[in-house]
């Protein structure tokens, strides 16, 4: 018998498959009843203030807003299609819903922003897509949780707020929707009394056709429990349900329909306030727009007036700095730059002359950088096969469903494939730019093209743990916070005036020799401070502009006054942690650059000064030693005491803000100690003494008076730092603990530092919790506190370990662990590298994941692949390997990841029945072991 070419809709009743499309609603299979009501109602009397208004159109003013529950743009593709459909339907700004992208973020994609929350299960997440103008006249946004997401846009007479949402599905308790509502409420918090608000979203909830307050005469379906807790929620609120207040057909209201096309319903809804109805000309759904979700587009026409771009000259402007590096360029650069300078006997004005030359100059000859624009890898052919699904989505045929069907996986996979092609011209300018020896070219482009975009953090909570989206509000908390944290301890440290055995030797005189080496030492490619200066500016200046800035060197030098620029620093914020929302959860970098010169110069001149000082067990910044050295020597010392059936206590010390808690005068008096001459302590206290920073959030900035910390970025921070930790702090610490530590070779040895990471080393729990408690002792009367919360207690080499045994600081104790990260190497309680070689191994097969389409692409020659992996997952797996003790069982697993690398390069299945010695020989090298 053949098949029926009714289907059951959603009821207790048979439609037509052709009527279909115009059943919306549980139950609704009346078509008499239909047909009666879109016949009469519009003769009916009711809420004619929304009803197809003859508003003539008009450019400037007119918004299209939609909202879309697109099922996932983590689809390759699908954001592409997206962006087609939203200009293809001249929209402004599209909510989405259900996006499923793992990070929360604010990024350019061509033409369009996209700020996006990021998504917990891989199922939620919601963000909102704005056109290239609404994208520039964004004042703020928050991104509240998963499934809320609020933006403020620039308009008149009051600026304008859209909410996105996602509610849960059906399935959800009360209790679980309760709380989603409670969280808009929070959100809309943030909406002051006079803003335009549109809230919208998929709302998983059926408001049906009864009218009210809420809800208009063209409405959908039977109402139920979430439609009234949504109406409920707009009473309350004062918002109305626009896609319900305009005549159109059933089938331009509904906004999803169940699998099998069994039922059509309407949940997905654009609200505004009441006292805002009269800016909406039109709202209802678009059935014909497509992205391969079973919701339709909900888009909404309202008249806006936005303001107007007011533009801003910027200071901050990069240079072109890499331009340099042709051969033409940098000698007209140097010639044009080989000029005497007007002689003036003010310093500030002397370095004002000498940096407007070299702007002047970069200018006309440098240039500006341009931002890279990733080339678009989608193909036309592409683009009509999303225009010929789209076409096929009309079609409610079976035939029609099944042409859609395959059409869908032909985009799909058409998508993959290009992608991969655009990948492999990537590949191709890499190898290109490594054929030619532009090395960092190479480095860029594989930055540009295979490397994930990390997410910005914007929000940040206040003391009382409220969000501010506000720049200006943002900018002033960071200035509270940044005061605070860097308020001096006493605001009248002096230098003093030198001592009568530095009369005759104040200071020697800057050699030109020393300049020149301080210049060359000038690493390239790094962002410069408030003064806007690369180094590469001042590296290729000519003779005449160098021997000028050689001579304000040495007038700073001799005078001891600083222009403001030198004293004057950025700060960068970076997060220590992913979802960091408070300033004390991020790193405040500062960056100085005008300075390096000089202080280059007295680094280098007081290095061999201070070196003297510092005991064997640090280090940190010194001349070869490093992190690799320091986590040998431990793991040695684990090692022997372990050979000696002894236990060796280890305390691994955080101190609280190490950097930024340095007591100045306490530096300075160790440097007068330390015998540094008077014209450089001079310099150093004028640099640290005058210091401000600028931190800058969007178009708002603020100015900090710094009064305590280090130079961070300056060439001199690692010397007062270490003075201060070991001269006068550490070494007493040592002296009332003489007899504590451990004997190694009969010399005692009682930590192991590098810069402010300190491994205290003890022969037992008690001792260690003795050495501990002094050290807190002592940091306390330099202002140090110890971070009794990170700070950690591990106990190698023992057999059967006590672990009932408590260590306390003061009355908190400190955590006992079985295993610890030390400068990036794990140590275990059993003193074995095993653990460490599995994690380190476990890194690099995630780094190579990341770089495969760089590392098997056949576009690049395998030599230059070789050396991208040794660059990038050699670097990661085999860090800290020169201090493993590697049995046959780790020597085995090493091989194999590195065979597990070669066969993916060389695309060798296990199925080839290839082995090693054959990879080996493909591969041309031999292996790492």
């Amino acid at each position: 018998m053949m098949e029926s070419s009714r289907t059951k809709y959603s009821g207790d009743k048979i439609a037509f498959q052709s009527d279909l499309r115009v059943k919306a609603v549980r139950g609704d299979s009346n078509m008499d009843e239909y047909q009666s009501t879109t016949h009469t109602e519009t003769g009916q009397n009711q809420t004619r203030s929304m009803e197809n208004k003859n508003v003539k159109k008009d450019k400037e003013t007119d918004l299209r807003i939609g909202t879309w529950n697109v099922q996932t743009l983590a689809q390759c593709g699908k954001l592409e299609n997206l962006k087609i459909e939203m200009k293809r339907m001249k929209m402004n700004l599209v909510g989405i819903g259900e996006m499923r992208w793992k990070e929360k973020g604010d990024i350019w994609t061509g033409d369009y922003r996209l700020i996006h929350t990021g998504s917990t299960n891989g199922q939620e997440g919601v963000g909102l897509l704005l056109d290239k103008k609404l994208g520039k006249l964004v004042d703020s946004y928050l991104q509240f949780n998963t499934r809320i997401i609020m933006v403020r846009l620039k308009t008149k007479p009051t600026p304008t707020v859209v909410i996105q949402v996602y509610m849960p599905t059906s399935a959800a308790d009360d209790e679980t929707i309760e709380t989603m509502y409670e969280n808009i409420e929070e959100t809309m918090k943030y909406v002051k009394g006079d803003e335009n608000l549109i809230i919208m979203g998929d709302w998983n909830a059926v408001v049906g056709e009864e009218q009210n307050d809420v809800v208009g005469r063209f409405g959908l379906g039977r109402r139920n429990v979430r439609g009234e807790r949504l109406i409920e929620f707009c009473q309350k609120h004062k918002l109305i349900l626009t896609n319900t207040f305009f005549k159109h057909h059933k089938r331009r209201r509904y906004t999803w329909k169940m699998p099998g096309d069994i039922a059509r319903y309407q949940i997905d809804f654009i609200m505004v306030k009441q006292r805002f109805r009269n800016q909406v000309k039109d709202s209802r759904s678009y059935p014909a727009a497509d992205v391969g979700s079973d919701h339709n587009l909900v888009m909404m026409k309202c008249n806006l007036k936005f303001k107007k771009l007011e533009k801003k000259k910027s200071n901050l402007k990069k240079w072109n700095v890499t331009s340099l590096k042709n051969q033409q360029i940098q000698e007209r650069y140097k010639r044009e730059t080989d000029q005497e300078l007007e002689d003036k006997n003010d310093i500030e004005a002397k370095w004002k002359d000498i940096k407007q030359t070299l702007e002047k100059k970069a200018e006309e000859i440098v240039g500006y950088k341009r931002n890279d624009i990733k080339k678009p890898w989608i193909t036309e052919e592409i683009v009509n096969l999303i225009e010929e699904r789209r076409q096929a989505k009309k079609d409610h045929s079976e035939n029609g469903r099944q042409t859609y069907s395959r059409l869908k996986c032909q985009i799909i996979n058409k998508c993959r494939k290009a992608k991969e092609m655009w990948i492999e011209e990537g590949c191709q300018e890499v190898e290109a730019s490594m054929a030619l020896g532009k090395i960092d070219i190479a480095y860029k482009t594989i930055k540009k093209n295979f490397e994930e975009v990390k997410p910005t953090v914007k929000n940040i909570r206040n003391k009382d743990e409220e969000i501010l989206i506000e720049d200006g509000k943002i900018a002033d908390r960071w200035k509270e916070y940044l005061e605070n944290l860097y308020r001096s301890y006493n605001e009248n440290v002096e230098l003093g005036i030198p001592a009568a055995s530095e009369e005759n030797n104040l200071g020697d005189p800057i050699l030109r020799s020393e300049f020149d080496l301080a210049v060359k030492l000038m690493k390239n490619n790094k962002t410069p401070g408030v003064d806007n200066i690369n180094s590469e500016l001042i590296k290729y200046a000519g003779e005449k502009l160098q021997d000028e800035i050689y001579n304000l060197t040495s007038t700073i030098y001799n005078t001891g006054t600083v222009p403001k620029d030198f004293t004057q620093s950025n700060i960068v914020t970076l997060p220590k942690t992913a979802g960091a929302d408070k300033c004390e959860n991020f790193r405040t970098l500062i960056s100085s650059h005008a300075s390096k010169i000089l202080t280059k110069i007295i680094n280098r001149r007081i290095e061999n000064i201070s070196e003297q000082y510092l005991d064997e067990d640090q280090f940190g910044f010194r001349r070869n030693r490093g992190t690799r050295e320091a986590i040998l020597a431990l793991r040695s010392i684990i090692e022997k005491r372990k050979a000696m059936r002894k236990k060796t206590a280890i305390g691994f010390v955080d101190l609280e803000k190490a950097f930024d808690n340095l007591n100045w005068e306490i530096m300075f008096n160790i440097l007068k100690k330390l015998g540094i001459k008077y014209k450089d302590r001079r310099v150093i206290f004028n640099l640290y003494n005058e210091q401000t920073a600028i931190i800058r959030i969007g178009e708002e900035s603020r100015e900090v008076r710094i009064g305590k910390g280090v130079r961070q970025g300056c060439a001199l921070s690692p010397v007062p730092t270490f003075q201060y930790l070991h001269q006068e702090a550490l070494n007493k610490v040592k002296s009332k603990t003489k007899k504590m530590g451990i004997k190694i070779q009969g010399k005692v040895i009682q930590m192991l530092r590098f810069a402010d990471d300190i491994a205290i080393l003890a022969k037992d729990e008690k001792h260690l919790e003795t050495i501990l408690r002094k050290l807190e002792e002592v940091m306390a009367d330099y202002n140090m506190k110890i971070n009794k919360k990170k700070t950690k207690a591990l106990i190698c080499g023992s057999n059967n370990p006590n672990r009932t045994v408590v260590m306390k600081i003061g009355d908190e104790e400190v955590k006992r662990v079985k295993e610890f990260c030390y400068l990036g190497s794990k140590i275990t309680e059993d003193g074995k590298s095993n653990r460490d070689i599995k994690d380190r191994l476990l890194q690099g097969k995630r780094t190579f994941n990341s770089k495969r389409p760089l590392l098997c692409s056949n576009s690049i020659n395998l030599e230059t692949r070789k050396k991208f992996l040794k660059t990038y997952v050699w670097s990661t797996a085999l860090y800290g390997c020169e201090t493993w003790t590697i049995s046959k069982v780790e020597e085995a697993r090493i091989l194999a990841f590195e065979m597990w690398c070669y066969r993916a390069m060389l695309k060798i299945k296990w199925q080839d029945k290839i082995t090693n010695e054959e990879v080996l020989r493909r591969i041309g090298s031999g292996s790492i072991l």
